[in-house]
């Protein structure tokens, strides 16, 4: 069959097409579609003037405007939020700003379009607290990249505009910033004039604060993880540290040079999963002139290997008031771990019908020897 050729125009007006039938079957505009496409370039500018034009009484209150559509008051498509109001600032800063956090809510959080963050950033912007009759706000007001990577955190009570300037960073070419409040009593902090620009200032690719979940090795067994640094604009080599090192430890040395961490490099860390099965974890400090340290929680995982371990129901295995009770299964052997891997029961020769009893419900894990086919299933004991 030949091979049909379609020229990137073409693709550009059947994609363009399908995004407006998307649109209108799901009440999206094809603004908002496009917007999730196309990721901005810096800089990322809001002032939230937009909202002057909706607060005609400039004393009323901010929850009065909760039931309005606010994405078209931003200066661009993409902003996501929630728990989030126009604010008068007051005739002295005679301008708006935006406030989070008055309903309860996991957390209040104002996020912006998607963002070409692939080289040095950073964020300068304004915050203050709100406080009024019945509102006497916590302060506490944290800025993340991509969700869960901390890339500030203050505290406030202060009650006028006061700038601030992030650490410079390096994100995705498809990134995101938010701006959150905690849900604690009464916590209303307002932010504004926010501006995300490229930065000369050093950058790491870590956050402040992350992690990092190595995922499962089988016990007793060496496995080798890849951590990828990017660095940009620094004014020296980059040092590498754990604080306990005991499981797991750096492959090549404390040191990366200044050359190669800004022409990308990985950071191998080498996990030698102990014999007692669990969780185990450290902290990996990332250190260089001219930066607070970055410090990345690492976390594995030593498990019992075999075939893996599945999830609650495996054909004749029967669950009930605290009886796990193996079916057909005659003259296998099997052991019985709880879920931090310490041995309760072992059975080397079963009956046809065979029950094993736990004293309380929760997760524990089976090993099964049915002549030389070893199957490791995880059960939970309601």
């Amino acid at each position: 069959m030949n091979s049909t050729h379609f020229p990137h125009s073409t693709f550009r007006i059947i994609s363009l097409r399908i995004l407006i039938l998307i649109a209108l079957l799901c009440c999206y505009s094809v603004s908002d579609l496009l917007a999730e496409d196309t990721a901005l370039a810096l800089p990322l500018t809001e002032d939230f003037s937009g909202y002057q034009g909706i607060l005609s009484d400039k004393d009323s209150h901010p929850e009065d405007y909760s039931f309005m559509n606010l994405n078209p008051l931003f200066k661009h498509d993409g902003w996501s939020f929630e728990e989030v109001y126009p604010f008068w600032l007051g005739a002295q800063a005679d301008k708006t700003g935006a406030l989070l956090g008055i309903e309860t809510s996991d957390t209040a959080y104002l996020s912006t379009p998607a963002l070409d963050l692939d080289q040095a950033f950073q964020i300068n912007f304004k915050f203050r607290a709100r406080q009024a009759v019945g509102i006497n706000p916590d302060g506490r007001f944290f800025i993340y990249l991509d969700n869960d990577q901390l890339i500030w955190e203050g505290q406030t009570n202060v009650t006028g505009l006061q700038a601030r300037e992030t650490e410079a960073f390096i994100g995705s070419s498809t990134s995101r910033v938010s701006f959150t409040a905690p849900n604690l009593p009464t916590n209303q902090m307002i932010v504004d004039d926010i501006e995300i620009i490229a930065s000369t200032k050093t950058a790491l690719n870590f956050a402040l604060d992350s992690k990092k979940d190595l995922g499962g090795v089988q016990k007793e067994t060496i496995k080798t993880f890849a951590l990828p640094l990017k660095a940009s604009n620094l004014v020296g080599d980059v040092t590498l540290s754990l604080e306990e090192g005991v499981n797991f430890s750096l492959v090549d040395g404390n040191s990366i040079p200044k050359a190669t961490a800004e022409a990308g490099a990985d950071i191998p860390i080498k996990f030698t999963a102990p014999a007692e099965v669990g969780d185990y974890s450290d902290k990996l400090i990332i250190r260089t002139d001219g930066v607070v340290d970055r410090v990345v929680s690492l976390k594995a995982e030593s498990t019992l290997g075999g075939s893996g371990v599945k999830e609650l129901f495996i054909q004749n295995i029967r669950i009930e008031n605290r009886k796990v009770s193996l079916i057909n299964k005659e003259s296998c052997r099997v052991i019985l771990y709880n879920a931090i891997g310490v041995k309760l029961q072992e059975i080397n020769h079963t009956s046809d019908y065979e029950t094993l009893i736990v004293n309380q419900k929760g997760t524990y894990i089976l090993q099964l020897f049915d002549g030389n086919i070893l199957s490791t299933i995880k059960i939970f004991v309601p």
